[in-house]
């Protein structure tokens, strides 16, 4: 039976598709598929699309990335050849993959293009990603600016240490109430977080304010959170 399963895992090329390249491909071609294809699918070139379009976009970037990033470690593309996407995804070889369930596709297209990326590259043309070092696009919630209200002017601090004092005077707290949500904008569960938060902000609009800071920019403010707001 154990020898039937992994005769079977061996059939998985799943990744290979995903990246349009054989069973032996080599780096260089690894590369140059993962190449074309995260810049096709990355979230932020997917401007005037619908969020059925977009969310597609995110999946398949998702997709793209855990493929290149298992497939360009010798180590975890011979454990794949072995046993196959579910054969990891069972923990059979969790230890040997050092967390194959954690691969966040932001920092997998930092690190290829800080690499080097791919010769001939050429640069991005000017255009917004989402990685460290270059510009970035739009604050994760400036596109719902009217229920949202980002904190990170330098005021804001300020603005922050009020609303906190005033959520705990003891008078009339139920009407002081707010929400505030800590993010880091590279990191995949803000975005799956962000639809259900606006939704929740769009149903208090004008009870209860809701704020959100980027952790990244504005370490401060989410240690002055950590010392005195209410958890969920």
């Amino acid at each position: 039976f154990a020898v039937l399963a992994t005769v079977a895992a061996r059939s998985d090329t799943r990744y290979y598709k995903l990246l349009g390249v054989g069973t032996r491909a080599t780096d260089s071609e690894l590369r140059k598929a993962y190449h074309k294809l995260a810049l096709k699918w990355h979230p932020d070139k997917q401007h005037g699309k619908s969020d059925a379009e977009k969310q597609a976009a995110e999946d398949k970037f998702k997709e793209i990335s855990l493929a290149y990033d298992t497939l360009s470690d010798p180590e975890k593309r011979r454990i794949y050849d072995q046993v196959g996407e579910e054969g990891m995804k069972q923990g059979a070889t969790a230890e040997d993959m050092g967390g194959f369930e954690g691969v966040d596709p932001f920092t997998v297209f930092e690190q290829f293009f800080q690499q080097g990326g791919f010769p001939g590259d050429g640069g991005f043309s000017g255009e917004q990603f989402r990685f460290g070092g270059r510009q970035r696009s739009q604050p994760v919630f400036a596109d719902h600016a009217d229920v949202v209200e980002m904190l990170q002017a330098r005021k804001a601090q300020k603005k922050l240490e009020g609303l906190i004092k005033e959520s705990s005077s003891g008078i009339n707290t139920a009407s002081k109430q707010f929400v505030i949500l800590l993010y880091v904008e590279q990191s995949i569960d803000t975005r799956d977080l962000k639809p259900g938060f606006v939704k929740l902000a769009r149903s208090y609009q004008g009870a209860i304010p809701f704020y959100a800071v980027d952790c990244e920019q504005r370490p401060d403010l989410c240690e002055l959170v950590d010392r005195h707001v209410l958890r969920f």
